[in-house]
Parts: structure tokens; C-alpha cells; sequence
């Protein structure tokens, strides 16, 4: 891959890269199944890390010291990532075209977070001449945390701001202050809306999420004419793999199975096994077409996991 310039460069397998994009930095490393769509830039002066399954989309602009996006996570089409600091981008992410992410200060955007179409998150505020007197200037971190929403489109965040965890704001806001966790938040400038329309999040227990889980795999598989079949306690997925719920009971030492449990205490590796954990939403990765599979299916609403990392 001629268009990937790089002192130390590592890209994994199945990776699809246009002829017309360009990966630039002295340090790019690249995880399987990454797609780089047309005319996209990414040059930075330190590293680039992008993850596994990782699809950045056509006429992204990428400018900046680091960047580092997470598995699994999109970003769409005509945004534009730059700045003299660094963006980190965690995993499942979501983040519609024509977005702005800035980076002249450090950006963090945690697991989980989706961005709708057209919205701006700054860490840097300034422009007005100094010298003529203006009081405008800001260079100051900003961070979205794992599951925050930034609904709709239009949304703008101002530098040094933090949107806890489970924050969801509604299209058009503009955030000027921190936004606690779990809470809604709508207007310009966005306040707390949560009494009117109620929490975002609610506890829900494990037979619950179990029976969501079933019902995202049975309606996709009936959707995409996939064969699949009920066995005890899961799924099998005909010519791919089973998807069992807390127990490791499978055909054969050669079945690839994926297998959910409400608490994982052993992350030990098992041939041709992947488990989820319904608590910790943390999962062990072993590269099977089942997990890839499961992981594409839930990931857009139903249930997001992040690698265990042993």
C-alpha cells in the first residue's frame, strides 16, 4: 500500500484502502478489516492508531499531532479532524458526515458515543484580533464520555466542556457548560430537560437484555435470509457459528460460538470461544466470523461491547 507512508507501519489483514486516500505519520498502525474510503487524508506528526472493522468514509480531512479511533467506529463522510493537539475516538462510535471535530487542544471522545450529521466540538475558541483588544480566547480539552448522544444534527460543543456518561443532547443545542451523566439536555444555550421527558438510562436485569439480544440477531437473520435454527440456550448459526447464552456447550472442539453470560469471572482464552459480558459490556476477541457477525448486528442500537484487555 504505496498511499500508507510511514517510518513503522503495521496493517492487518482484509484491510481496503482507496487508491486516492492518503495515511501519512511517522508511526500508522492499522487493524483488520479497516476501510478508507475515497480522497480521504489522514497526516499527522506523531502516530496514527485506527482499530479493527474501523470504516472512515470519502473526502475526510485528518490533520492533526495523533489520532487514534477505536474498533467498530464510523466516521462519515466530508468531516473534518484537525488542530496542533490530538482526537482519540474510542470504540463503537458513530459520528454522521460534515462533522467538525477539533483538535488544537486534546479531544477524548469515549466508547459508545454517537454524533449526529453536521456538528462541531471544539477545543479552541478564538479568532478576534488580540492586539485591537478582544477577550475571546479559549485552548482547552474537551471530552464526551462512553454513551453520550448528541442526537439529530447541528449540535455545537464549546471548548473544555465535559459531557458526562449516558448524556443525551437534543439536535441544534448549543453546550457552553459541562453536562452531567444520564441526564437530557436541549436549546442555546442546551439546558436540562430531563423532569419533562424523564431519564435517558434505566437499570434493566439480565433476562431483559438477554431477550433484546435474541430479538436483534432472530429479526436481522430473518431479514438477510441468513439460516439459522433455535437450539437450547442460543442460537446456531447454520455455516458460521452458535450463539449461546451461559454455557459453553458446543458441537465440537472446531465450532466457533459466541457465548453471553451475566458475569464473566474467567477471561481465560478458550479455541474458537468468545465471551460477552452482559455486566461489564467487555468482551473477549478471537477474531471468528460469528463474533464479527454478532458485533455488526447489535452494535448500531442494541448492545455495544468493548475488548477485555487481560
Amino acid at each position: 500500500m504505496e498511499n500508507v507512508v510511514a517510518e513503522v507501519r503495521e496493517i492487518g489483514e482484509g484491510v481496503r484502502i482507496a487508491s486516492s486516500a492518503v495515511v501519512k505519520a511517522p508511526k500508522v498502525i492499522i487493524g483488520r478489516n479497516v476501510v478508507i474510503d475515497e480522497r480521504v487524508k489522514i497526516i499527522c506528526k506523531h502516530e496514527i492508531v485506527l482499530g479493527d472493522n474501523v470504516y472512515i468514509g470519502n473526502d475526510c480531512a485528518i490533520i492533526l499531532k495523533s489520532f487514534s479511533i477505536g474498533e467498530y467506529t464510523k466516521l462519515h463522510n466530508h468531516s473534518l479532524l484537525n488542530g496542533k493537539g490530538s482526537v482519540h475516538i474510542g470504540d463503537n462510535c458513530w459520528i454522521g458526515q460534515n462533522c467538525v471535530l477539533n483538535g488544537e487542544d486534546i479531544l477524548t471522545i469515549g466508547n459508545n458515543v454517537g454524533i449526529g450529521t453536521y456538528s462541531s466540538v471544539w477545543t479552541h475558541g478564538y479568532y478576534g484580533q488580540l492586539v485591537e483588544g478582544c477577550q475571546i480566547f479559549s485552548i482547552k480539552p474537551t471530552t464526551i464520555e462512553d454513551d453520550a448522544w448528541l442526537v439529530g444534527s447541528y449540535n455545537t460543543i464549546f471548548p473544555g466542556v465535559t459531557i458526562g456518561s449516558k448524556a443525551v443532547l437534543m439536535g441544534t443545542s448549543v453546550v457552553t457548560k459541562s453536562l452531567e451523566s444520564n441526564r437530557v439536555y436541549s436549546g442555546n444555550p442546551a439546558r436540562d430537560i430531563t423532569d419533562k421527558v424523564g431519564v435517558p438510562f434505566v437499570p434493566i436485569n439480565y433476562s431483559e437484555k438477554r431477550a433484546i439480544i435474541l430479538k436483534f440477531l432472530r429479526d436481522s437473520f430473518t431479514d438477510s435470509n441468513k439460516s439459522y435454527s433455535e437450539i437450547e440456550n442460543g442460537l446456531d448459526v447454520h455455516g458460521v457459528g452458535r450463539i449461546l447464552f451461559d454455557t459453553y456447550d458446543i458441537a465440537d472442539s472446531k465450532t466457533e460460538a459466541v457465548v453471553f453470560q451475566e458475569e464473566v469471572t474467567d477471561w481465560s482464552l478458550v479455541e474458537n470461544i468468545s465471551k460477552f459480558c452482559l455486566t461489564s459490556k467487555m468482551y473477549q476477541k478471537n477474531y471468528t466470523e460469528i463474533e464479527r457477525l454478532v458485533k455488526t448486528i447489535l452494535n448500531p442500537a442494541a448492545a455495544r461491547f468493548v475488548t477485555h484487555k487481560s
